[in-house]
């Protein structure tokens, strides 16, 4: 295998690696590549693509032809120092982009008169100089964004688009050229069919969904294809005949009962009462009756028994308590008040006994003298005389002298 062609096959073997991200470091994250470069074991924790260039030619046997360094300014004086600086690009050159040729880098497997096809690390397809992936992305050729193309010295010579390097011993000009065959670099297109997804044509090309967005980098989001739209597959095994239905996800199942009896299931993080129904050959409605402890199907915790097998624990009936008999107090019956006739009103009989010697009472005097503790009775001098029409007849009295009796109302 020619040098340029072990670049490219390392380089294309790392694509789908992504490197860890704890909360608060830089959005690189931390990767393997670092500790594995002597002299660059610093750099872990810093953007990572120039570091990523040289553990690749480390890697190939040829870590010579390129330079080592975590800098991608560093880099491209590298190349220009030695003569080995061009604007067009070249199989297996390190690109360089950025303005001011410090913003990112890579490694070019093949070109055509729009685009460059690379390898990179340290990127993703929503910020190129900082993504913490290995991908492959394709990229306008003539953007303002390339800087240069740094063209390492290979046995076998490179070949390269540069017009002044033609006829010039090392070099091979190619207004257009793709990545050596050995390299296994080469894509090929599939057009997609109704029903189909990223993730099934990924597997039945026999490649992780990473890789196949490596060569696809138009594709933003990898649920969103279109019939009919045409993607790049990598060579390694071509599809095979279309699937008529979309393939199904894998869902994650829960382990089988693991208790002694087999009536128990313990729940494992990401388990659910339907997973769990569907692993153990019942139905949600049957797995709830047998657990009617669980109060809401959608809430259970890690570590929690749920019966899989046999019927619910029998729950114990409370005997219904009789009420206790109550005895009416007896009610008396209250007397109905008694209305008694009112009396009528006795008469009052007026006795007058006159004393005067007058003929008109045809009374003898009364000679006697009044008893020393009977009052006189003194006639009111302009009380008109009593006529015998209103005064009732006189009741003969008893006793001595003339007194006046009154009777008191009933």
């Amino acid at each position: 295998m020619s040098q340029v062609s072990k670049v490219l096959s390392i380089a294309k073997g790392e694509v789908g690696y992504q490197a860890q991200r704890a909360p608060g470091e830089r959005p690189s994250g931390h990767q393997k590549y670092s500790g594995q470069v002597p002299g660059l074991e610093w750099s872990n924790y810093q953007p990572w693509c120039a570091t990523w260039v040289s553990w690749v030619a480390m890697k190939a046997g040829v870590a010579s032809l390129y330079p080592r360094t975590a800098s991608v300014f560093t880099a491209m004086q590298w190349f220009k120092n030695k003569g080995r600086w061009s604007a067009y690009p070249a199989i297996g050159a390190q690109v360089v982009y950025g303005t001011s040729g410090s913003t990112h880098t890579g490694i070019c497997y093949a070109y055509d008169a729009t685009y460059i096809y690379t390898y990179e690390g340290n990127t993703s397809l929503t910020n190129n100089a900082n993504g913490n992936k290995v991908m492959a992305r394709k990229r306008a050729r003539r953007d303002a964004y390339v800087h240069g193309y740094g063209l390492p010295k290979f046995s076998e010579g490179i070949t390269t688009a540069d017009p002044s390097k033609k006829g010039r011993a090392g070099f091979l000009f190619a207004a257009t050229a793709s990545a050596p065959s050995g390299s296994s670099a080469s894509v090929s297109k599939y057009r997609i069919t109704p029903g189909q997804t990223l993730g099934g044509i990924a597997a039945l090309a026999g490649v992780s969904l990473a890789a196949l967005l490596a060569v696809n980098p138009q594709i933003k989001d990898p649920d969103v294809v279109q019939p009919g739209q045409e993607i790049s597959v990598p060579e390694t095994s071509k599809p095979k005949p279309k699937p008529t239905a979309p393939p199904s996800k894998p869902k994650p199942e829960p382990s089988r009962p693991t208790a002694p009896s087999g009536d128990f299931y313990t729940v494992h993080k990401g388990d659910n009462l339907s997973t769990i129904a569907r692993a153990t050959g019942q139905s949600l409605t049957a797995l709830l009756a047998r657990n009617p402890a669980v109060q809401d199907p959608n809430v259970i915790h890690v570590g929690q028994k749920i019966r899989v097998r046999g019927a619910a624990p029998a729950v114990p009936k409370m005997k219904p308590v009789p009420p206790k008999p109550v005895t009416p107090k007896p009610v008396t019956p209250r007397p109905a008040p008694r209305h008694e006739a009112a009396s009528p009103k006795k008469p009052v009989t007026v006795i007058v006994k006159c004393r005067c010697t007058c003929a008109c009472c045809d009374t003898a005097p009364n000679t006697q003298a009044p008893s020393a503790t009977s009052p006189p009775v003194t006639a009111k001098p302009s009380e008109p005389a009593e006529t015998p029409s209103t005064v009732p007849s006189p009741t003969p009295d008893t006793t001595d002298g003339h007194e006046t009796e009154q009777g008191a109302s009933q």
